[in-house]
């Protein structure tokens, strides 16, 4: 049972990244730079928790 509450949890922790990364990518889009979308992290950085 800890093992997938464990696993829950990461996914939650992924997901609130994920949103937090959408609202970053449409305030970009918002920012009249119409075309540029900068990167928000390096590939091979791992996602913070």
């Amino acid at each position: 049972m800890a093992a997938y509450a464990n696993q829950i949890q990461v996914l939650v922790l992924r997901n609130a990244e994920l949103e937090a990364d959408t609202r970053r990518l449409q305030a970009q889009l918002g920012g009249g730079r119409e075309g540029v979308i900068e990167q928000l992290r390096r590939s091979e950085e791992p996602a913070s928790t």
